[in-house]
Order: C-alpha cells, then sequence, then structure tokens
C-alpha cells in the first residue's frame, strides 16, 4: 500500500504558525483514514483545499507536480515496506 500526502502551505492559514496547522491537518488526515476514507482533497482551517491525500495498492499521480518553492511545501510518501520519503 501506498500512502501520499500533498501539502502546499503557502497561504494565509499558515503565516501565523505553520506547525499548528500542519498538524492539524496531519490529525485530520489521520480521522479520515481511520474512517475508511482512502482518497480525498486536504483542507486547511479556512476550508481552502491544499492538497491531496491517497491511500491505494499503487502510487497516484498528483493533482499538480510538486515543486519545492519554499522549505515550507512538501510532499511524503510511504512505500509498501513502511519507508517514509519526500517527492
Amino acid at each position: 500500500m501506498y500512502l501520499q500526502i500533498n501539502i502546499e502551505s503557502e497561504n494565509a492559514a499558515f503565516d501565523e504558525s505553520p506547525v499548528t496547522e500542519t498538524v492539524r491537518i496531519l490529525e485530520n488526515i489521520i480521522e479520515k483514514l481511520n474512517g475508511s476514507y482512502y482518497e480525498f482533497p486536504v483542507m486547511d482551517i479556512n476550508g481552502n483545499r491544499v492538497g491531496d491525500c491517497f491511500y491505494s495498492d499503487e502510487p497516484k499521480e498528483m493533482s499538480e507536480p510538486i515543486v519545492f518553492k519554499t522549505p515550507k511545501t512538501f510532499s511524503v510518501s510511504s512505500d509498501r515496506l513502511g519507508r517514509s520519503f519526500a517527492e
């Protein structure tokens, strides 16, 4: 199984406390995965779509290419052995 998470953190929800907002988003992702959601948009606290989450047998292409504009933009995937890596 592959877990792919794409989060774009270039908006106002991340301005004051980027770590707090990132943790909130990751907690929301965990809640959805526990509720058997396996493919869904990632939303910030203001209701803006800031990424995607996929949990599937095969890697999926993200909605947009991942570009490392700043250290705040990242994508993390996990392969079948549980190894995590940035894309």
